[in-house]
């Protein structure tokens, strides 16, 4: 597992310059961990798609590597670098490539998004799951995206939305909203 290149923190607007990675690397990895059926679906519809080009792929903001593991088992025979902005999400994920045995395949690069993808080589596939809100400028943000890929490369681009509500807002005791009172206390 080599690091490339170099970079410091998530400088997004979202205030979480002052994060500790440390300590959200293992939460981010369960909640990464919670979708990866989800993830493990669209990555083998992209790599049916992707057979064509031949090439390294990119996750780019990467952290802690769940998905860049999860790439690397379904393009068995390629090249994949996690990139990311923080040093602690990407020693979680050489760390997760060891544990796999997908340290010989497995690459991090730490850059700031978009401008980090320039010292890559040209992928068949740049994936972008929930990073791309991180990019202060997302449309030059999307224009590098493009420009990381080989001539037939796919994109894929995913992104949050509102969170997913299981519980009706009135649940006929206690006060309404307990999803949202959960949210805020979770936020805070």
């Amino acid at each position: 597992m080599s690091e490339q290149g170099h970079g410091h923190g998530h400088q997004h607007g979202h205030g979480h310059g002052d994060l500790d990675w440390s300590v959200m690397g293992p939460v981010m990895e369960r909640e990464a961990e919670v979708s990866l059926p989800l993830y493990r679906e669209i990555a083998g519809w992209a790599a049916e798609r992707s057979e064509r080009v031949p090439g390294p792929v990119v996750d780019a903001g990467s952290g802690p590597g769940v998905v860049a593991a999860l790439l690397a088992e379904i393009f068995p025979d390629r090249e994949v670098y996690a990139v990311d902005a923080e040093a602690a999400l990407l020693e979680r994920a050489a760390d997760r490539a060891h544990r796999t045995g997908l340290q010989e395949r497995l690459h991090t690069h730490r850059a700031e998004l978009p401008g980090g993808l320039d010292a890559l080589p040209a992928a068949s596939l740049v994936w972008a799951g929930r990073s791309l809100h991180h990019v202060g400028d997302q449309r030059a943000g999307l224009a590098a995206f493009g420009r990381a890929l080989l001539p037939g490369g796919h994109l894929v681009l995913l992104e949050g939305g509102l969170p997913p509500r299981t519980l009706p807002r009135e649940l006929g005791f206690g006060r309404p909203g307990i999803e949202s009172r959960l949210d805020a206390a979770q936020e805070e």
